[in-house]
Parts: C-alpha cells; structure tokens; sequence
C-alpha cells in the first residue's frame, strides 16, 4: 500500500510507529514536517512499519499524521521480518515476534536509516537527531 519507492531515493528511513502509541503522536508530526521540507521522496524515502492494531487503524492513522509514504500491511509477515531485522517493536508485540532480551533494540517510535545500496545501517535512533534539529 502506499506509493513507490523513488528510484533516486539513496536513503531509506523506516518508521517504526503505531496510531494507540502515545510517544508516537508527537513524533509522527516531526518527521513528516521534516520530509515535506526536504527533499524527502527524492534523495531519501520514510517507510512505515505498523505496529497498529488492524489495517482500519493503520489508515486512519496515516490519512491523519503521515506524509503519504510507502509502507508495509499492517500484521504482515514482511512487516514482522522489518522488525526482527532492526529489533525494534512495541513492547506488547515482542513475544509474538519472537524478540526478547537484547536482540530488541528499541521500542516504537523509531527511525532506522539504511543505505539503500548498501543495506547499512546509518542512523539506528534517527528521530533524536531530528528532535535536535
């Protein structure tokens, strides 16, 4: 769902978040202000990862907060893998994920930027970086 992904994009940032999250509301605003003001779309890509409850939740959230980025289906098995590749889920989804102890490296909300090319990881916490800014 959601659209493409541009081909010049070099940076992907996937954002871990969901609509019932309270830490969320107040980010969600942040990066989207930030994408609209860059050059977001173009040179770097937001990717949703939902951790939202049903897919009507993850609508209404993204119709309200979000820049129209692409994203993953809300309880989709890609969407489970993003979040057992970075570690990063709401707490009450980590047992089912089959993410404990160290291997959950944050909780929601979180921006992971990744090289596209590369697949490394640039910034594992890139929402601090933009609360600074």
């Amino acid at each position: 769902a959601g659209a493409s992904i541009a081909p010049a994009a070099k940076i992907i940032a996937f954002y871990f978040s969901a609509q019932w999250c309270p830490d969320c509301g107040p980010a969600t605003p942040i990066l989207r202000d930030c994408y609209e003001e860059s050059d977001g779309g173009e040179a770097w890509e937001v990717v949703y990862v939902p951790s939202d409850v049903s897919r009507e939740q993850t609508e209404e959230y993204v119709a309200k907060a979000h820049g129209g980025w692409p994203r993953f289906e809300t309880g989709s098995e890609a969407s489970a893998q993003m979040k057992r590749t970075f570690g990063v889920c709401a707490g009450k989804e980590a047992a089912a994920l089959g993410i404990s102890g160290a291997q959950r490296k944050a909780g929601i909300p979180t921006l992971v930027v990744v090289d596209r090319v590369t697949g490394n990881v640039i910034d594992a916490d890139g929402l601090e970086a933009l609360r600074k800014s």
